[in-house]
């Protein structure tokens, strides 16, 4: 499998709804506009019909030929949020953001062909256009995805957060559902409250499966988007301090993750990671559900069972119910990821055993413990994003590798710490072993710096304000063979530290 199939991991949604209909499920009402009137002859015959992309077929050249009524059909891959990636015959749907509200651009949405329109205010052009009025857009998106997730009780669903490995969970929960039955999965990174109600909406008759990620940054968020999709098995990938800037503590960080048992029925199970700190503070309504704990910890119900081989190639994966497992993923995170995705599939009562050789064709995401070809050297790009506890075991990762060249870690600044940022900096540039050469990145690691260069493990350390001069200098400083992690949070992006050719017998990029 390439790192595209394995970005794309869903059986595509063949969805789609008249106006009435989604006016039914927002819980709003259709106003056919006055504009494009719906005659006798053609009111229930047009439609937003499938062209071979999936996508709406109606466009400026057709309306006019076939009016927009409560019986035209809108298809999963015609409802368009944003104008500037709109096309002719979406349904544009106008919801509001911190700092933008979609109604100021509905003229340029009708402009840019929308056949109809899904708000909760109009004027102008917009007054005459047809359209789904609700109360309030946010609220009436989620509900047409609620209610449409309703239709589609035979579909097993399966919903993750963490505070890491939420991505790589998903994937590997679409791999192996792949040999149970068709599966849809939360497309790119959907998983917030816009995003989720579009992934539910993205259901339809053929899947047997659905894999639901969900993010949040505040408490109470989890809870909303567990009540919207109620899923039948939740998953919780890991508990760290990602976010603690938002929420003050750990424990504030846990109870927030647990809102995934919101929408679960009494009796469905939740998978956990099996750490004793975690286990020792569920609430009692936690405490007293049906679980499945995953982790390295010899209690864990999903463990390996031999040594974990990590290689920089690749990992070997043994556990009871598997046996060994190559894997083309890196590193300790994206094993308890597999893990966590092996004890759901067990939750559902699937032949894990059958199903788990999938696994070994599994790639990374992009910028997730991705290895990459730079110049002379092999990088181990990981900075799509990073909380405190996946980069600690990316640095242990690095560290324990067997490699015949240098190893070097460039390091970033994490983001959203809040007052632990000093402390959690500090906590990991002390954890560094066995590496020959650190590069420190942004001014929150400019004392730790110093630190670290008397630190035993941490060989060389260099540190540098800016990415771009970290990266000048670490271009000229590589050698042929060296093997470089790259972690850091998103703002940072310090995958474009590639970009800066490195003179060797390779070209930038070349496999």
């Amino acid at each position: 499998m390439s790192p595209a199939a394995a970005m794309t991991p869903s059986t595509p949604s063949t969805a789609s709804w008249s106006l009435e209909e989604i006016a039914r499920l927002a819980e709003g009402r259709f106003v056919p506009g006055s504009s494009r009137p719906a005659s006798p002859d053609t009111a229930g015959q047009a439609a937003l019909g499938l062209d071979a992309a999936g996508r709406a077929a109606v466009g400026p050249d057709t309306v006019g030929q076939s009016a927009v009524g409560p019986e035209t059909r809108v298809a999963y891959g015609s409802v368009s949020t944003d104008t500037r990636t709109l096309r002719s015959g979406d349904l544009f749907v106008a919801l509001r953001g911190e700092t933008h509200d979609a109604h100021d651009h509905l003229d340029a949405a009708l402009e840019a062909g929308a056949a109809a329109l899904f708000v909760d205010r109009v004027s102008g052009a917009a007054s005459d256009a047809p359209r789904i009025e609700v109360g309030d857009t946010l609220a009436g998106w989620q509900r047409w995805g609620a209610n449409h997730r309703s239709q589609w009780g035979g579909t097993a669903l399966l919903a993750i957060t963490g505070s890491s490995g939420k991505t790589t969970a998903k994937n590997a929960l679409a791999e192996l559902l792949r040999g149970a039955g068709d599966v849809w999965a939360t497309p790119g990174n959907r998983n917030n409250h816009i995003g989720v109600p579009w992934t539910l909406l993205g259901l339809d008759a053929d899947h047997e499966f659905a894999v639901i990620e969900m993010g949040m940054n505040h408490a109470g968020e989890i809870s909303e988007l567990s009540r919207l999709a109620r899923p039948d098995v939740a998953l919780i990938t890991s508990v760290g301090r990602a976010h603690i800037g938002y929420l003050g503590s750990r424990e504030a960080i846990l109870h927030a993750k647990l809102e995934i048992a919101d929408g679960l029925p009494d009796d469905a199970v939740l998978v956990l990671p099996h750490d004793p700190w975690v286990l020792s503070r569920l609430p009692e309504s936690i405490a007293a559900r049906r679980r499945i704990t995953f982790g390295f910890d010899p209690d864990a119900d999903w463990k390996p069972t031999a040594d974990v081989v990590y290689e920089a190639t690749g990992t070997t994966l043994t556990t009871e119910k598997t046996g060994p497992l190559r894997l083309a993923l890196l590193g300790p995170g994206p094993v308890l990821s597999i893990l966590g995705a092996l004890a759901t599939v067990d939750a559902l009562g699937l032949d894990v055993c059958a199903l788990a050789p999938r696994l070994e064709s599994l790639r990374a995401e992009p910028m997730r413990m991705e290895p990459r070809r730079w110049g002379p050297v092999t990088a181990i790009v990981d900075c799509y994003n990073a909380s405190p506890e996946s980069t600690r075991l990316a640095i242990e990762f690095l560290g324990s590798l067997h490699h015949d060249g240098r190893k070097i870690l460039v390091l970033g600044e994490l983001s959203e710490l809040g007052a632990e940022t000093e402390a959690i900096h500090r906590e990991l540039v002390r954890g560094i072993q066995d590496i020959d050469l650190v590069l420190l990145i942004g001014p929150a690691l400019a004392e730790i710096a110093e630190e670290a260069e008397q630190l035993p493990g941490a060989g060389h350390v260099v540190w540098r304000a800016m990415r771009e001069e970290a990266s000048t200098w670490l271009a000229d400083t590589l050698e042929e063979g060296d093997l470089v992690l790259l972690k850091a949070s998103r703002r940072l992006a310090l995958e474009r530290i590639l970009e800066r050719p490195v003179p060797g017998p390779l070209d930038p990029g070349e496999e």
